[in-house]
């Protein structure tokens, strides 16, 4: 519909105080810019355009208006996040896993696929992360709660087990809702990326 606030509106908080918050209006099935305002501390810039001639003339890359940015002294810079995205379609629990460098990855990955690996890492090197999603799958549901075991000393094979009271069964023969729900879970505490999109 024209001319109708969209309902459309985006908040977002960075470090060092510095919030963007900005509301859309729709035209013709384009968004434009209804209301902008930066704040940096305890300064703020505002502007409400009156008409969408007014919103075009002004420049936008995406949440940033330069003009703004410059104006209270804030860089691009200080505002790049990352942003995780978790397919609709988890990768199956497998029933072993072995050691794997985890150098270079960014996140659990688009179907979940890195999540055993980052896990592991964590298991192995004394990290919090495996203990972190241990303990929350226990609070959460119903006392269920995750361990890695080692497939037989030196093989460098691996299974993760879920355990519920003094049942212990392989990840990979629980059920599907684990295998939708583990890699959310992994990557909100792994904090690999400020936002995580989950189709």
């Amino acid at each position: 519909h024209d001319n109708v606030l969209s309902g459309f509106r985006i908040r977002a908080e960075f470090d060092k105080d510095i919030q963007v918050d900005t509301e859309f209006l729709m035209n013709e099935g384009k968004l434009y810019v209804r209301n902008y305002c930066l704040s940096k501390g305890g300064t703020k810039l505002q502007i409400a355009y009156k008409s969408i001639t007014e919103s075009e003339a002004d420049t936008y890359k995406g949440l940033v208006n330069p003009r703004f940015f410059r104006s209270l002294g804030v860089s691009e810079e200080e505002l790049k996040f990352t942003v995780g995205y978790i397919g609709p379609i988890r990768s199956a629990a497998k029933r072993a896993v072995f050691s794997y460098d985890i150098a270079g990855i960014e996140g659990v990955g688009y179907n979940g696929e890195n999540t055993p690996y980052i896990l592991l890492d964590s298991h192995l090197n004394g990290g919090l992360l495996m203990k972190q999603v241990s303990d929350w799958y226990k609070e959460n549901m119903e006392g269920q709660w995750l361990e890695i075991v080692e497939n037989g000393l030196g093989t460098g094979s691996y299974s993760f087990v879920m355990h519920r009271g003094r049942a212990c069964v392989n990840l990979a023969d629980v059920g599907e809702g684990h295998n939708q729900l583990l890699p959310i879970v992994t990557q909100a505490f792994a904090n690999k990326s400020d936002i995580t999109v989950i189709e």
